[in-house]
């Protein structure tokens, strides 16, 4: 595993503590600045929002789906270079073991010194091929 998935990794495992928390402080500290991206639940559709935004959603989800767990399938992790990624997953968030929300994420990071920032990202929420396949 290199350096870039072992920080995703940990990403990661900052989602599932606010969706087990309800507190999203973890999962902000990855975020660039300059973070923005496009949300949509269809996918000929997407809203861009900034990270003021994000983070606004952000927060309000992991309030809502407190007590939730969380996994991400089906991870896809491109090098384009030395300090870019990009990543694709599907997100899944289960509660008393269903599957209560789900989407497909893109994700570009940016390395910045001994760290790595998301900096863009595209959700489309309830677009899964895991979730309808239980």
């Amino acid at each position: 595993m290199n350096d870039f998935e072992q920080q995703h990794d940990e990403y990661l495992q900052a989602w599932a503590d606010a969706l087990a928390t309800g507190d999203g402080a973890k999962v902000e500290a990855y975020l660039a600045a300059g973070y923005h991206g496009w949300f949509a639940q269809t996918s000929d559709r997407h809203v861009p929002y900034d990270r003021e935004d994000g983070v606004e959603g952000m927060r309000d989800s992991v309030k809502s789906l407190r007590g939730s767990s969380f996994r991400a399938a089906h991870r896809t992790v491109c090098r384009r270079g030395p300090d870019q990624a990009v990543v694709s997953y599907e997100k899944l968030i289960e509660r008393n073991g269903a599957i209560v929300g789900c989407a497909f994420i893109v994700e570009a990071w940016l390395q910045d010194g001994d760290r790595w920032l998301l900096c863009r990202e595209l959700t489309e929420h309830g677009a899964t091929v895991e979730a309808t396949s239980r």
